[in-house]
């Protein structure tokens, strides 16, 4: 098979109207993957929120987070917009669970907190491909997961 000689960088140009179609269905994928993450990490703060010890308000395990986690390795930081949305609801849910009303400090809080938790895994994404390097986690041998784990310490 013979691969076609290019001449010139503008034989491999798009059109305008092929350029925007390719953004906007790319802009549209993206935008689908961050309402499907957030709506996971919704069922996972449900989840999460079914297993609060009663006295308080904390959950033994907190699924959202590792949902955001686990998509952010996979898809990329540009999801990161899903984990806030995702995140900001399971705390509202949250809030309403606990205290049964949302007030303006509920939902300034729950705003704050789903910022913290987009954050939160978008620090874990940087220092991963940091220290592990990029594509799937590889934490299969001593080696790699020593280097990791002693980071969330300091």
């Amino acid at each position: 098979m013979r691969i076609p000689y290019f001449s010139h960088l503008a034989d491999l140009s798009v059109t305008e109207q092929e350029d925007s179609s390719i953004a906007s269905v790319s802009r549209r994928v993206v935008l689908t993957q961050c309402v499907v993450l957030s709506l996971l990490m919704f069922v996972g703060g449900w989840l999460g929120v079914k297993m609060i010890i009663p006295p308080g308000y904390a959950s033994p395990l907190w699924p959202p987070a590792g949902i955001a986690l686990a998509a952010l390795f996979i898809g990329g930081r540009r999801l990161w917009p899903g984990v806030w949305l995702g995140a900001t609801f399971s705390n509202f849910l949250a809030a309403i669970d606990f205290s049964g009303e949302l007030t303006t400090q509920t939902v300034l809080s729950s705003f704050a907190i789903g910022g913290g938790s987009a954050l939160q895994a978008l620090a874990a994404l940087a220092l991963y491909k940091a220290y592990l390097g990029p594509g799937f986690p590889k934490l299969d041998s001593p080696a790699p997961s020593s280097s990791f784990l002693p980071w969330p310490g300091r």
